[in-house]
């Protein structure tokens, strides 16, 4: 039996930080975008709800955006009043370039 080193995710730990990471810079109204048709959208999707939860965040389903991997296209944030959703996508970048390593 081989043993292989390995590397393993957990998307679920990982949408939770990157979620808190937003709530504790003041954001509030967070938007999800997850894949539907695999476990990696699923888990995210979990750390997402289980941070908004602790916060005494309520759910808003109209804040979660589901796809499938063949559908899958670039989300454009365009026209006044994104700014806000812009920076929170810039700093989350940031933090997870920081942070992951």
């Amino acid at each position: 039996m081989c043993i292989r080193d390995r590397i393993l995710l957990d998307d679920c730990r990982g949408a939770y930080l990157a979620t808190r990471y937003l709530i504790e810079l003041g954001h509030r109204r967070i938007v999800g975008v997850f894949k539907s048709d695999d476990t990696q959208g699923q888990q995210r999707h979990k750390g997402y709800v289980q941070a908004l939860q602790e916060e005494g965040i309520a759910y808003d389903p109209d804040k979660v955006i589901w796809f499938y991997t063949e559908a899958a296209r670039p989300i454009r944030l365009s026209g006044s009043g994104r700014w806000r959703e812009i920076a929170a996508i810039i700093r989350l970048r940031r933090w997870w370039r920081t942070t992951i390593r």
